[in-house]
């Protein structure tokens, strides 16, 4: 089976941030689980602290991150690292968010990544929070459906 882009991306990446506090999430954790065929990008977490050395290993692979503007996303770092094959690699550290009009401030907790075949995966609940605080409502309602069927039939994610 054919990896998607930025799964393979992680697989990549996976030894060059070696040492470093980082996680993946968004829709290549939801590939993962079984929820998203064909991931959009690779979003990884990290912490603060970690967030300069794991964007100087990015550099020497990727070349350099660009921090696009968004009217709602404030976190305190947060860097876009395309890929040659079209993947994008999206860091973010010290997360914030204007949600209903508040500036709300989420934390990454190194102590709750999970390994599977060799990569860090941040859990869902996390990324329920997340893409409450992004406004992305179908993608709540796929994990929150996820983690319902999950408590009932509880099997090892793909």
């Amino acid at each position: 089976m054919t990896r998607p882009p930025p799964l393979a991306l992680a697989y990549s990446l996976a030894e060059k941030l070696e040492g470093l506090d980082w996680a993946i999430g968004g829709s290549t954790l939801l590939h993962r689980l079984g929820l998203e065929a064909s991931p959009h990008d690779l979003d990884i977490v990290t912490t603060v602290d970690c967030f300069h050395e794991l964007d100087e290993r990015l550099f020497a692979f990727l070349g350099p991150g660009t921090r696009p503007a968004h009217a709602s996303y404030h976190s305190r770092y947060f860097n876009q690292y395309p890929a040659r094959d079209g993947a994008v690699a999206e860091v973010m550290a010290g997360i914030q968010v204007i949600h209903k009009g508040c500036l709300v401030a989420w934390s990454f907790s190194v102590e709750r990544i999970e390994y599977h075949d060799g990569l860090p995966w941040m859990q869902a609940p996390d990324w329920l929070d997340l893409y409450t605080l992004f406004d992305r409502s179908v993608r709540v309602r796929q994990i929150k459906a996820y983690l319902a069927s999950a408590r009932n039939n509880p099997v090892e994610p793909i």
